[in-house]
């Protein structure tokens, strides 16, 4: 992994500092300016954290299908200056890197004196750190969801038909995200049916999925199949709970009222409040892009 280059660098220059700094001033080293310069440099994690999952993933494919590779990660672990560690340790340290500065820097501003002159430097770092964090967070939960529409349209069967174009198109948009799936029981003509729903931050996929049991296997992707049904757009869609007690929902769209049924209500009330936020969210994006071009048309 190539990002690793950047953050041995600025990870050596934070540790040459550091040093410095307390050689400088043993009883009392000034830290925050030094926290506070690294934070604007902390965001090269991103690119790491949001790769480290295919990283361990394949690592961990090839050694239970490489023996001879299962062997050499072991010999490697057995060497002094990894104490003990194999290569998974080592590769998630630097996911856990920025969360632990988070606490440091906690610690360090606990436990330093409100009148020594770097105390306002280190609230400010951990403010920052604490913003480091949760950028990296959302970087990565974004690459998740790109990530989990691709893997769903491999796992595709049927023609996707964009709802709003009218016309096939590849699932995999660089504006889509998955938000939700889950399977319901939709209320049609011919009775209860067993449909598993798929929300993006657009649409919705009707599907069925292939086989029983990869019912049981709901939070993955990688060994179900799904056989496309029908495809729903978000625009001018809404969504409602049927009653209090009822496990029922009624999501209407323009070309479809979904009446599905849940086998819970706490089932029922996530699958309200995933699809009320994304139409929500879908109509804001919607009439700031309108804004802005009227904006433009006026200038």
């Amino acid at each position: 992994m190539q990002s690793i280059v950047p953050i041995k660098n600025y990870n050596k220059l934070f540790l040459k500092k550091l040093m410095k700094a307390v050689e400088e001033n043993p009883a009392s080293p000034q830290l925050g300016p030094i926290f506070l310069e690294i934070c604007s440099f902390l965001k090269v994690y991103t690119v790491y954290v949001q790769h480290y999952e295919i990283a361990f993933c394949t690592l961990r494919e090839l050694t239970r299908n490489n023996p001879e590779f299962a062997r050499w990660i072991v010999k490697g672990s057995e060497l002094p200056e990894c104490h003990g560690l194999d290569i998974f340790s080592f590769l998630i340290m630097p996911v856990q890197r920025i969360p632990r500065y988070v606490l440091l820097l906690q610690n360090l501003v606990k436990h330093t004196p409100k009148e020594q002159k770097d105390y306002p430097q280190l609230l400010e770092a951990l403010a920052k750190m604490k913003m480091v964090a949760e950028h990296i967070n959302e970087k990565k939960r974004d690459a998740d969801a790109i990530a989990k529409v691709n893997e769903i349209e491999r796992a595709l069967s049927g023609k996707f038909i964009d709802p709003v174009l009218n016309c096939p198109r590849n699932l995999t948009q660089p504006q889509r995200r998955f938000v939700h799936q889950g399977t319901v029981q939709v209320r049609e003509s011919k009775g209860l049916l067993v449909r598993h729903l798929i929300l993006f931050n657009d649409v919705v996929l009707e599907t069925k999925i292939h086989s029983k049991s990869a019912a049981h296997s709901l939070q993955s992707s990688k060994n179900t199949g799904y056989k496309l049904l029908s495809t729903a757009s978000l625009i001018e869609a809404s969504v409602a709970a049927e009653s209090a007690d009822d496990l029922g929902f009624l999501f209407t769209t323009t070309k479809k009222v979904f009446a599905c049924t849940c086998t819970s209500v706490k089932a029922r009330d996530e699958w309200v409040a995933k699809l009320r936020k994304a139409i929500l969210q879908l109509r804001d994006l919607q009439e700031s892009i309108h804004s802005r071009h009227a904006t433009n048309d006026l200038l």
